[in-house]
C-alpha cells in the first residue's frame, strides 16, 4: 500500500504541472507579453508647452515676459491651473533680465557700479546689473552665483587665485579686467594674464595718445570683435535727472528735468521736455540749444549719438554712433605719464579691440579680448583716472554684458520631483535696439 500511495503523489505533481504549464501558454495567447502603448502623454506635453509659447507670441508679450520671471510665472500658473503638471521656463542667447557682476575691488566702486551701470532699456525692455563684492576663490559666494567677474585694479598677482578663476571660465562666466600695468613682471610672471587673458609685455611708452578708437570695423558676425562692438554702439546708457530745470518754452514739462551728460572732461547739459523730447546742450555752453526726439541722432561735441529713449521726466538713454573717439584711456602717472605696451600674448592682432593714437599717428593695443574655457575674457586700462565719463562708463557695461554667461539656470528644486517632462523650444528675434537673437525653453512635467 505504500508504494501505491507513493505512485498516486506522483501523478497529483505531474497533474498540477500540466495545469501551470496550460494556465502559461493560455496568458501567453491571450496577454501577450508585446503590448501597444502610445505617445499621448509625451505629445499632450510638448503641445501644452508649444501653445504656452505661441499664445505668449500671438498676444505680443513673448519678448516681455520672457526676460521677465514675475510676469512669466504669473501667465504660466493661470494657464495650468487646475492641473498637477509642474512648469519650467528658461532662456539663452540673449542678455537676461538681470546680470549679477562679482567685482573685485573696493567697497567705493561696487557702489559707483550700481549706481550708472544697474539699468537701462534694450530693445524696449529693462535689463540691470547687481553687482557684489568677491574675493577670487571658488567658495566665495558672490563669485558662485555671478554671471561675470570685474577685477577692478588689482594690486595683487592674480596666479594664486588661477585655479579659481579657471574653474569659473570653464562654467562659462566672463572675465572683465581693468588694470594698469608699469612693469614686465606684473605681466610677464602672472599665469592669468599670460593664460587667462593671454597678454604679453611690449615695453612702457612716454607720454600720452591723443585719442582711442575701435581698431578697425568688424568684418563680419564670425570676426571676433563683432559682439563687444555691436553690444556699445547699440546698448544705451542711461542718464538721469540730478535736478529740476527751468520753465522752457513749448516743453510740456515745466519745469523740465536738468540732467548732464559727460564726455572727455566736458558735461553738456539736457532738460527732458516732455514724454518723447529733450534739450541738449551740443556745444558745452551750457542750456539746451537743440531739441532732440527719440530715435533720433544728434552730435554733441562733435559725436554721433542717437537719443535711444525719452523715458519720460526721469531719463534719456543715449548710444554711441560708429566712429565715435574716446579720449585718452591708456595712459596714467608713473613720475611722468607713460602708457603701456601690451600685446596678444598669441600674436594674434584681431583680438585687439580699441587702440590708442599717439600724435605721431603711432598706435598701441587699448583693449584686448579673447576667450579661454568656455568663458569670454577681456583686459582694458583703468583708464588713467579716478572717475569715468558716460562713454567710458557705457564701454564697461558693454563689455561686461558682453562676456557674461547667457545660460540661465533651470529651476532644479521645482523640476526635482518631476518623473516625466517635456520641453518645446521658441527661437525668438528683436531688433529695436540691437539685434538679439534667443531661445525661450518652456517645460511641462508631472510629479513622480
Amino acid at each position: 500500500m505504500a508504494k501505491v500511495c507513493g505512485r498516486k503523489g506522483i501523478i497529483n505533481v505531474i497533474e498540477l504541472s500540466l495545469v501551470v504549464v496550460t494556465l502559461f501558454v493560455s496568458f501567453s495567447v491571450f496577454f501577450p507579453g508585446n503590448s501597444y502603448k502610445d505617445k499621448w502623454d509625451d505629445a499632450y506635453g510638448t503641445l501644452k508647452a508649444r501653445d504656452a509659447a505661441l499664445t505668449l507670441e500671438r498676444t505680443g508679450n513673448l519678448h516681455a515676459y520672457a526676460y521677465d520671471s514675475g510676469q512669466m510665472d504669473a501667465f504660466l500658473t493661470k494657464l495650468f491651473t487646475g492641473s498637477n503638471a509642474v512648469v519650467w521656463h528658461s532662456i539663452s542667447g540673449g542678455i537676461a533680465e538681470t546680470t549679477k557682476v562679482a567685482c573685485n575691488c573696493t567697497s567705493i566702486q561696487v557702489a559707483q557700479m550700481n549706481g550708472w551701470a544697474g539699468r537701462t532699456l534694450l530693445n524696449k525692455r529693462n535689463i540691470s546689473m547687481e553687482f557684489c563684492r568677491a574675493n577670487l576663490v571658488a567658495s566665495d559666494e558672490c563669485l558662485a552665483n555671478s554671471d561675470v567677474l570685474l577685477i577692478w585694479g588689482s594690486v595683487q598677482p592674480l596666479g594664486a587665485s588661477s585655479a579659481a578663476l579657471i574653474d569659473y571660465v570653464s562654467k562659462g562666466g566672463g572675465i572683465v579686467e581693468l588694470k594698469d600695468f608699469s612693469q614686465s613682471s606684473q605681466v610677464e610672471s602672472d599665469s592669468v594674464q599670460t593664460g587667462i587673458f593671454g597678454l604679453r609685455w611690449g615695453s612702457l611708452t612716454t607720454g600720452q595718445p591723443t585719442r582711442t578708437e575701435f581698431s578697425r570695423t568688424p568684418r563680419g558676425e564670425s570676426d571676433i570683435i563683432y559682439q563687444p562692438y555691436k553690444y556699445f554702439h547699440h546698448i544705451p546708457i542711461m542718464l538721469n535727472i540730478s535736478k529740476n530745470g527751468g520753465a522752457v518754452t513749448g516743453c510740456t514739462y515745466n519745469p523740465t528735468g536738468n540732467g548732464t551728460l559727460t564726455l572727455k572732461g566736458v558735461s553738456y547739459e539736457f532738460d527732458t521736455c516732455s514724454p518723447v523730447s529733450a534739450w541738449i546742450d551740443t556745444d558745452g555752453t551750457g542750456g539746451g540749444d537743440t531739441m532732440v526726439s527719440a530715435r533720433q541722432t544728434v552730435s554733441v561735441g562733435g559725436s554721433s549719438l542717437l537719443m535711444s529713449y525719452v523715458n519720460g521726466f526721469n531719463s534719456i538713454s543715449l548710444s554711441f554712433q560708429p566712429g565715435y573717439q574716446f579720449g585718452d584711456i591708456l595712459s596714467f602717472t608713473s613720475g611722468s605719464r607713460v602708457s603701456p605696451l601690451i600685446q596678444p600674448r598669441d600674436g594674434n592682432n584681431d583680438r585687439v579691440l580699441l587702440q590708442s593714437v599717439f600724435a605721431s599717428s603711432a598706435t598701441q593695443p587699448a583693449a584686448i579680448i579673447g576667450s579661454y574655457g568656455s568663458g569670454k575674457t577681456a583686459w582694458l586700462p583703468e583708464f588713467g583716472k579716478d572717475s569715468l565719463d558716460d562713454s567710458e562708463k557705457s564701454l564697461v557695461m558693454s563689455m561686461l554684458l558682453w562676456a557674461a554667461n547667457k545660460e540661465s539656470a533651470s529651476p532644479s528644486a521645482q523640476i526635482a520631483n518631476v518623473g516625466t517632462g517635456y520641453v518645446a523650444s521658441y527661437i525668438n528675434v528683436q531688433n529695436y535696439d540691437m539685434f538679439e537673437l534667443y531661445e525661450l525653453n518652456i517645460g511641462v512635467g508631472y510629479p513622480i
